[in-house]
């Protein structure tokens, strides 16, 4: 049986042994008996089993009682240093990572610049080479030009020459006839 079972069962036999006693007093008087009257029998008897109730209750629950509650301290005062040092723990790590997040913003923003720098240095180089090629593809193209031109006007020499010739003769020829 369990500890409470048997605390109980005592309670009970007490109430009705208590309640046994007080039953013959209430039905002989046929009045009901004054609530301040002190019988010294039941006042002994009522003391002798406080006292061995104390007495029983002392033995068997209050001691596991104090144990449990002594066991429940101990656990409570752990929990709270466990919660207390991981808290400690958790603030050290929020500090750790805010850190490396700052460390690393600014990591990627030196990224970012850079990456801007290496591309305006890459727009300028693709620019210079364009505009150098375009240069040389211009100067080329004016070298063709002046070419073409100096041999279309080597042609309109020579062509110019046998048209004044051919001309000639035709103006000398028909004048011959």
């Amino acid at each position: 049986m369990s500890l409470r079972v048997r605390l109980m069962s005592v309670g009970v036999a007490l109430c009705a042994a208590r309640a046994a006693q007080a039953a013959p007093l209430l039905a002989s008087e046929g009045a009901p008996a004054p609530l301040l009257s002190l019988d010294p029998f039941h006042a002994v008897w009522t003391i002798v089993l406080f006292l061995a109730l104390l007495v029983v209750l002392r033995a068997r629950a209050w001691e596991p009682i104090l144990v449990a509650l002594r066991e429940r301290e101990s656990f409570i005062h752990d929990a709270l240093e466990g919660a207390r040092g991981e808290r400690h723990e958790a603030d050290a790590l929020l500090k750790r990572y805010t850190a490396e997040m700052d460390a690393a913003r600014v990591q990627a923003t030196a990224l970012v610049d850079a990456a801007r720098r290496d591309a305006e240095t890459a727009r300028r180089g693709v620019l210079d080479g364009a505009q150098r090629e375009a240069g040389e593809d211009l100067a080329a193209a004016r070298r063709e030009v002046e070419a073409a031109a100096a041999d279309a006007l080597k042609r309109l020499r020579a062509q110019t020459g046998d048209l004044a010739a051919e001309m000639s003769r035709r103006v000398l020829g028909e004048v011959r006839i």
